[in-house]
């Protein structure tokens, strides 16, 4: 999450007046080091971003767990895909869902 985030906020196709968004797609194991729960907290202290999450290929329920934690910070859902077509159907409802604001 924090590798992203400059990318999405600063990078050189950043555009800044969009709604920010991360999706994060994981097998729930954490392996950084760093609570997910944490740097979801620092991520959206620092800036206005939303953050979803979708859980796969797991049955660690803590893991699911840490993923909720992160998408409740992160004012965005949690998504649990067990099949490719519920990872379609994930994908597609996220897209549905993220703010657009048209202008004439």
């Amino acid at each position: 999450m924090t590798v992203g985030l400059p990318e999405i906020v600063n990078g050189t196709s950043a555009r800044p007046f969009a709604a920010k968004t991360i999706v994060i797609l994981t097998d729930g194991e954490n392996n950084n080091g760093v609570a997910p729960v944490t740097a979801a907290a620092t991520i959206v202290a620092a800036d206005a971003v939303t953050i979803h999450t979708v859980t796969f290929a797991t049955d660690n329920e803590e893991a699911k767990d840490d993923m909720r934690g992160v998408a409740a910070t992160g004012h965005g859902k949690h998504y649990h895909a067990d099949t490719g077509a519920e990872l379609v159907a994930t994908f597609r409802e996220i897209a549905d869902n993220l703010p657009t604001i048209l202008t004439e």
